[in-house]
């Protein structure tokens, strides 16, 4: 399961949460500066191996599961 939050830099989170042992670990190093609003929508593609984020805004955004980087869709 994948967890999105925050408004402003410095308190935005991307994370997973393991579901058997209630652990949260941050996607990434922390370099990514995610640069949504508030997350409304997340939807997996396992052909691109990307998380589609919808914001706010109205905004796209794809996140790297891996490494936490972001590309902006439009």
């Amino acid at each position: 399961m994948y967890h999105a939050s925050g408004l402003d830099s410095g308190d935005e989170y991307f994370e997973s949460v393991d579901l058997d042992t209630m652990t949260v670990t941050d996607i990434g190093d922390g370099s990514h500066i995610f640069d949504w609003d508030e997350v409304l929508a997340m939807a997996y593609s396992s052909t691109l191996g990307r998380m589609f984020v919808s914001d706010l805004g109205g905004d796209i955004w794809t996140v790297d599961l891996d490494t936490g980087a972001t590309q902006f869709v439009g």
